[in-house]
């Protein structure tokens, strides 16, 4: 079938294709948002591309081993973070096709492995598909990903840093906000310390990082904050960031 790229985006390593045809058959996206450590998954390519002389997908079983991972890739400058990770195996050839749960539902792309042999080891990643489906509206409206804009900076909290300012060692501390951006006009000041986003603990900046690199224009973050010793909840929607006039 012929195909065209609608558009595509280096950081998340992913493609949105046009394909020209009708009535095709299609799979059923899930929720990655609900997965379980532990829980099977089913993942689908043509390993070694058609070397096995047969164009009929292989299927490989295993579980999720861990979820929210962030690997820097060491042939190129790039970082994938929150990746799901499987040991169901995956080979050269895998990568772009699907990772589903046993109601077939895809809730992942199969991305890339970590591997010694140049086969797999059982140590795999898949993109989550609720970061493709925000790529897919975005990409669709737009074509292209707009670039988000939140606004603030954090630090770690270390030992020192919480003794001098008299405060419990949990969360980031917003150290610098700019002006004008979402989080300045949500309420959001330096100093604050942010505890929870979205249901989801703040134990420190690789944490806030890696939330914030899967992070749309329209997104909701649903802070929560400590300021002195008063706790704050905060509504933050991700703008555009515009380029200075």
């Amino acid at each position: 079938l012929k195909t065209r790229i609608v558009s595509a985006d280096r950081t998340l390593d992913i493609a949105l294709l046009k394909i020209e045809g009708k009535n095709l058959p299609y799979v059923e996206l899930g929720n990655s948002d609900d997965l379980m450590i532990g829980e099977w998954v089913i993942a689908l390519g043509n390993p070694f591309g058609f070397l096995l002389e047969d164009t009929r997908p292989t299927v490989t079983v295993g579980v999720i081993s861990a979820l929210n991972r962030a690997i820097k890739s060491i042939h190129e400058e790039r970082i994938y973070k929150d990746m799901i990770q499987t040991d169901a195996a995956i080979n050269p050839g895998n990568s772009g096709g699907p990772l589903v749960n046993i109601l077939g539902q895809v809730i992942g792309i199969n991305t890339f492995i970590l591997t010694s042999s140049g086969g797999s080891e059982g140590v795999g990643f898949a993109r989550p598909i609720n970061v493709v489906k925000k790529f897919i509206n975005e990409t669709k409206q737009f074509g292209k990903i707009r670039t988000p804009w939140i606004g603030l900076w954090v630090q770690d909290i270390t030992p020192e840093i919480a003794e001098a300012m008299g405060i419990e060692p949990r969360g980031v501390l917003v150290s610098n906000v700019d002006s004008n951006s979402p989080a300045y006009l949500a309420g959001i000041k330096e100093g604050d310390r942010i505890i929870m986003i979205n249901d989801e603990i703040i134990n420190n900046a690789a944490v806030w990082d890696r939330i914030s690199a899967n992070i749309f224009v329209g997104d909701t973050m649903n802070i929560l904050l400590y300021r002195n010793r008063d706790s704050l909840f905060i509504n933050l929607i991700v703008k555009e960031f515009q380029e200075p006039q």
